[in-house]
């Protein structure tokens, strides 16, 4: 009940609440400045695909590159020798 109180203790009514933003709009031409950045981004950018991207080119880079250093170090450990047989 207290919060419901606290909830409903506004200084305008949700009509004249309403009304205002119309009319703050409209003095505004649009409101251009409350608009979100994301409506003028593209696509690619919105869906973060241009970040994801990156993030998956680096990834393979490391794996890429973890993968020809342990193959490496095995063949100097393993392979790189050859036993004689006399």
């Amino acid at each position: 009940m207290k919060y419901s109180l606290l909830t409903k203790d506004q200084p305008q009514s949700p009509m004249e609440r309403a009304v205002w933003w119309v009319e703050y709009v409209l003095r505004h031409k649009g409101a251009r400045h409350l608009k979100s950045a994301a409506v003028d981004m593209p696509w690619y950018q919105y869906f973060l695909l241009d970040v994801l991207g990156f993030l998956a080119l680096i990834s393979t880079i490391s794996i890429y590159v973890t993968y020809k250093v342990i193959r490496i170090t095995l063949w100097l450990l393993f392979g790189g020798k050859k036993a004689k047989t006399d």
